[in-house]
């Protein structure tokens, strides 16, 4: 089983889901999960539309926030230790690893490790 703690630290600390599972399967509850954390997070944080931002996070101001678009169900797979896994979920961004750096202009698409 892949132990999404192997890619996100501390995880199960930030977002307690009371049992482990792929990290696929968290994807179905992530919304619900996500909400019930943004109502804990302290005023470092503006948060509009369920998108928070910390007080300190430097982006250009002509950015924009959007939130998950419903367009066609995509069958989405992963590949981990060259096991093609189907997430058997409709929506999945990219599990990014603490201390990752991510380019401008870049394109994570979904299922990406």
């Amino acid at each position: 089983m892949l132990n999404i703690e192997d890619f996100i630290q501390n995880f199960n600390t930030l977002f307690p889901i009371g049992e482990t599972k792929q990290p696929w399967k968290i994807i179905n509850d992530m919304e619900d999960i996500i909400i019930n954390r943004l109502s804990q997070l302290n005023t470092d944080f503006k948060i509009e539309n369920n998108i928070a931002i910390h007080k300190t996070a430097s982006y250009s101001k002509t950015l924009i926030f959007k939130q998950l678009h419903h367009g066609k169900p995509l069958r989405i797979f992963v590949i981990y230790n060259g096991e093609l896994i189907n997430t058997q979920t409709k929506k999945f961004g990219s599990l990014v690893g603490d201390n990752t750096k991510i380019g401008a202009n870049a394109v994570l698409s979904p299922g990406t490790i």
